[in-house]
């Protein structure tokens, strides 16, 4: 089993989310925020003028009583090396947000399209972000106490990625691009709250 938290109290019984009380960790969102957990971009393609980038975010938040999960696909068009972004002629990629209890289960999808892969021209400003629908998790753990996915991490994978770039013709594929793995929620008393 992974490191947990400081100062965590732990009771490992299940292979699904369990809650137990937690003496110190650091604090990173008020209650009522999306906290995005992780957020890893990676250049996939490029046609020597212009590179396409995917990113792959997890997020969470806290409803009144649960813990809710999405994933989230960006694909970039940019000038090659980095810099300014560009609109592109085409983007296509599946964001999928997943579980791995042994085997990767996804629970969540969504598609993102646009320009000549379907769907409404790609947006000037070089960007198409999609998400997934909200995912529960789990019970919202008490102030003090801690959400635990047992053997249950949870990641954004976005796969299928492809490009088509105003400065060239053909399709510019490539690999998939995945989130850091998340499995602790944890409440403070003061109503603040973290992912790790």
């Amino acid at each position: 089993m992974r490191r947990l938290l400081t100062g965590a109290v732990c009771l490992v019984v299940a292979t699904t989310a369990i809650v137990v009380g937690v003496s110190s960790t650091a604090w990173a969102a008020a209650e009522n925020q999306i906290i995005t957990f992780s957020h890893r971009c990676t250049v996939i393609n490029d046609d020597a003028r212009t590179e396409g980038v995917i990113c792959a975010d997890i997020q969470f938040r806290l409803t009144t009583s649960s813990v809710q999960a999405r994933s989230a696909g960006q694909g970039v068009c940019q000038d090659w090396g980095g810099g300014t972004t560009r609109q592109c002629r085409g983007i296509s990629y599946d964001v999928g947000l997943f579980r791995d209890s042994g085997n990767a289960t996804q629970l969540t999808s969504a598609n993102g399209r646009c320009g000549s892969f379907g769907g409404s021209a790609c947006p000037a400003s070089g960007r198409l972000i999609v998400y997934t629908p909200w995912y529960t998790i789990g019970s919202k753990p008490p102030p003090g106490f801690c959400l635990f996915l047992v053997f249950a991490d949870l990641w954004t994978s976005v796969r299928n990625n492809s490009f088509r770039f105003l400065t060239s013709s053909g399709t510019f594929s490539g690999p998939n691009v995945a989130s850091a793995h998340a499995d602790t929620i944890c409440r403070a008393s003061n109503g603040t709250w973290s992912v790790s």
